[in-house]
């Protein structure tokens, strides 16, 4: 997997792949906030697709989550 910054570099890409790309984004930080997860460190760096174009975010040091049910903040 290459981060998405290295993958696209200055070529062109279609535009079916750019939008798989962005909803993958979407749906990837709706599913964290789902779960009461902020990753707050959301960058080119930690955004990686695999040659088929799925993305993975990546790099959860710097993340923030609250519990369900434990007395989480």
């Amino acid at each position: 997997m290459t981060t998405v910054e290295d993958h696209v570099g200055f070529r062109a890409i279609p535009e079916s792949k750019v939008l798989q790309v962005c909803l993958g984004h979407i749906k990837g930080v709706a599913y964290l906030h789902e779960h009461l997860i902020a990753h707050r460190d959301i960058k080119p760096d930690n955004l990686v697709v695999d040659n088929n174009f799925n993305l993975k975010i990546i790099n959860f040091d710097c993340n923030a989550s609250r519990g369900r049910g434990r007395g989480g903040r």
